[in-house]
């Protein structure tokens, strides 16, 4: 159980329904917004989520092939600006 912050690499094995990244680690179930399945990241553990915890991205180390730049302006403004999809 995670009971402080935990710095840990990790590798993505699939996509939530909430759109997050969702990993196995040594602390249990981690779900990532912004990563992707096929993906290794770098990741913080925060708070308890479910069965697992949020875990806040910090590095994609190996990128998914699926991966691809945002089509949309606003992904990633800042400011609640995008809203919209989460995929």
């Amino acid at each position: 159980m995670a009971e402080r912050s935990q710095d840990l690499s990790v590798a993505v094995s699939a996509l939530g329904p909430r759109g997050d990244g969702i990993a196995d680690s040594r602390v249990g179930c981690l779900y990532i917004a912004g990563a992707l399945p096929g993906e290794t990241v770098r990741v913080t553990t925060g708070g308890k989520r479910g069965e697992g915890f949020v875990a806040t991205l910090k590095e994609i180390v190996t990128p998914s092939p699926d991966r691809v730049d945002p089509p949309c302006p606003h992904f990633g403004a800042g400011g609640g600006a995008c809203g919209g999809c989460s995929v």
